[in-house]
């Protein structure tokens, strides 16, 4: 290929197409060499005195064997004994010759490696990155099929997805320097045996070759190219880096409360992840095939999409207590898998989470009906086991999902353990109950889930006076409609009757001042009147009202967040002494319509009226400071998710007080009927999207000043 007199630039794909060329002549005329010019494997190439600019990918889809031959002529590119081109003052390192073998030393005038400068370089076993190098492009090293040790030095902070861009199959040992503030991908490294960091290193150590956070609380990579049996030390609290290793057992002891990726360890045939882990927001075993045997945390909630799938040989699984939601495709083509027991807290099952699960044949259910995708157990043949007594399943639940399912009921001792029972009478209600032999007083505990109709509590028990209703005592038990709390009652526990779906009506007796967190949430209640000597409300104690009109009275001082989210209220009035709306706390009220707000009103918090889409317009009282990250989203949206609110075109204006000083992320998106609004001259920030999706606003009037909040 020769490159004549007369040419000053060899533009972008110029010879891309040119396979075969071996040799390269390029005239002295050249001044640029655009990107992917060349895409033939050169003997040498030699870079003539009038060349001005190599642009770094020009070479990216060529290669050169021998090396790069700059003349000494030239102001701008220069190489080294080993034909690597350089820029002419060696700071930048561009391109490294295909036979450049053993082992390499980047000058130290260096400080930039480029893209793919040593792509392809099959001989090179050992790369020394020195100290002066501050910059690695992401796809430096690109394949480097044979090297075996690779060091960097103290000047590299960051090299992005570097190990991600780059294929170093054979890779051992990684050196890496004392400026190393975040290390990333190092899971593509596939044999590396050792992880070795400058003890200068102020976030990261490595013992024995492992990585770690610098207090050694964090295994932030084990290396993948190590088999047998690792215990994690004693001190670690949370264990990240196992991704695509080759270990064949990992022992995790107790103390351990955070567990990462263990996807691809094809050599894992067992693991068990001790109850001190509480957070596994990143766990997976995915494809690893051949696990035969898993034991989750009992302190796990959620189990993740594809987190076990292709465990081909996968047998066992013990689910974790708390275990409240599977999500979907989460024991994809587990072909060995022939049964499974859910833990009784279950309430969601994606879809597809037994999508190739062949020899799947029994399902047991231990507790109430769960939500179920209709593609859940989708070409799955199985027999389904469900609690007999337990009513939430109804005929509804027990159908084939896209699969072919037999549902049988069985026998459950809802009170085994339990040392006091008591049968109220006229009813079918049964009570464990827990006694105090020094006050004479009693706990109720549980009651039995299939209990119906209205059910009076006995303020005393063979003696023992009724004093608590512990905590999920009436939990889930779906056919009461109608309970009264005796008088002698001052505590009520959390979720005491959560899940109670036919519950209308409540009487709360007075003397109980706290209705904890999640106490009612899911009850429909259809009316509601509460004690004067209530005083605090917590998280979600209410959600799901069923009743339309709703006063709260003064003597309640204290409101968790979202405690009549997803009710079907219409009419509030709130007391004349609030000062906080809390976040959530009418969420989903699609049928919200008045809201009476106190003049006290200081802020209102996140979603507070989120999805209220049929809320009426509203002024909002002087003394108002703050509203929060979507506070009003979706109020007066007249199409959401598919359903149409015909209702959903009142919101149309609101009137801010001139006291307002700061206004949330989206707290207006999609306010779709909303036509103005005038900022008041006192508001000092409109954070992000703050009316994004309001498509009928025709008029904004903005104070001087204000500060909006750009993307």
């Amino acid at each position: 290929m020769i490159i004549g007199q007369g040419v000053t630039s060899v533009g972008k794909y110029a010879f891309y197409s040119c396979k075969n060329a071996t040799e390269i002549e390029i005239g002295n005329s050249v001044k640029k060499i655009a990107r992917y010019a060349f895409g033939s494997t050169f003997t040498s190439v030699t870079i003539p005195a009038s060349v001005t600019s190599i642009d770094k990918y020009a070479f990216r889809f060529a290669a050169v064997l021998q090396g790069y031959c700059v003349d000494p002529q030239n102001q701008y590119y220069s190489n080294d004994e080993k034909g690597v081109l350089f820029d002419k003052n060696k700071t930048q390192l561009q391109h490294a010759p295909l036979n450049l073998n053993g082992k390499y030393v980047v000058p130290d005038t260096v400080t930039t490696l480029v893209d793919y400068c040593f792509d392809g370089c099959d001989k090179l076993t050992e790369l020394e990155v020195g100290n002066s190098v501050t910059a690695i492009q992401t796809s430096a090293f690109g394949t480097c099929t044979h090297m075996k040790t690779l060091t960097i030095g103290n000047g590299v902070q960051d090299v992005g997805n570097l190990f991600s861009n780059c294929n170093l199959p054979e890779l051992e040992t990684l050196n890496l320097g004392s400026g190393f503030t975040k290390i990333e991908y190092l899971y593509e490294l596939p044999s590396v045996m050792n992880i070795n960091i400058s003890e200068n290193n102020t976030v990261y150590t490595s013992v024995d070759g492992i990585l770690y956070s610098k207090d050694k609380t964090i295994l932030e990579k084990f290396p993948c190219g190590r088999t047998g049996t690792f215990q994690i030390p004693e001190g670690v609290t949370s264990v990240k880096g196992f991704t695509n290793c080759k270990i064949g057992k990992i022992v995790i002891p107790e103390g351990v409360t955070m567990v990462g990726n263990f996807s691809g360890c094809k050599n894992l045939t067992e693991l068990q992840i001790p109850d001190s882990v509480t957070d596994a927001e990143i766990f997976s075993v995915a494809n690893c095939t051949n696990l035969e045997k898993i034991q989750i945390s009992n302190g796990i909630k959620e189990r993740d999409q594809f987190s076990f799938s292709g465990c081909s040989k996968l047998k066992e699984v013990i689910l974790p207590e708390r275990l409240e939601t599977i999500e979907q495709y989460a024991f994809k083509d587990c072909v060995s898998l022939t049964e499974i027991t859910f833990p009784e807290k279950l309430r969601i099952l994606r879809g597809n989470v037994f999508s190739g699960c062949t020899t799947l044949s029994k399902v047991t259910f231990t507790g109430s009906a769960p939500y179920i995708d209709e593609s859940a157990f989708e070409n799955v043949s199985a027999v389904c086991y469900y609690p007999k007594n337990n009513l939430s399943w109804t005929e509804d639940k027990m159908t084939n999902y896209r699969g072919n399912l037999t549902w049988l009921s069985y026998e459950v001792n809802e009170f085994e353990g339990e040392k006091h029972t008591y049968t109220v009478p006229d009813t079918n209600a049964t009570l464990a109950y827990q006694i105090d032999e020094n006050t004479s007083t009693a706990i109720i505990t549980k009651c039995n889930i299939d209990a119906t109709g209205m059910l009076t509590i006995p303020d005393a028990i063979d003696g023992y006076r009724v004093v608590e209703i512990g905590a999920e005592a009436f939990k889930e038990c779906v056919g009461l409609e109608d309970v009264t709390i005796p008088q002698t009652v001052t505590k009520i526990g959390e979720k005491a009757f959560i899940g109670c779906k036919k519950l209308a009506h409540i009487t709360i007796p007075e003397g109980i001042t706290e209705i904890k967190a999640y106490t009612f949430s899911g009850c429909g209640l259809t009316s509601l009147e509460f004690p004067e000597s209530l005083v605090e409300i917590g998280d979600y104690a209410f959600q799901n009202l069923k009743m339309q009109e709703l006063t709260i009275p003064e003597h309640i001082k204290v409101f968790g967040k979202g405690i009549f989210a997803n009710s079907a209220l219409r009419d509030v009035v709130l007391p004349d002494d609030l000062s906080n709306i809390p976040d959530n706390t009418f969420e989903n009220n699609h049928y919200l319509h008045n809201v009476k707000l106190p003049q006290s009103l200081v802020t209102i918090g996140n979603e507070a009226f989120a999805h209220c889409y049929e809320l009426y317009s509203m002024e909002l009282p002087e003394g108002l400071i703050s509203i929060g990250n979507r506070a009003f989203a979706a109020c007066g949206a007249r199409v959401t998710y598919g359903l149409d609110y015909s209702g959903a075109n009142h919101f149309t204006s609101v009137i801010l007080p001139s006291t307002l000083k700061y206004i949330g992320e989206q707290a207006f998106y999609m306010c779709q009927s909303l036509k103005s609004i005038i900022i008041p001259d006192k508001v000092e920030k409109i954070s992000k999207y703050a009316f994004n999706g309001c498509y009928y606003m025709t008029t904004v009037v903005l104070p001087a000043g204000v500060t909006i909040q750009q993307d």
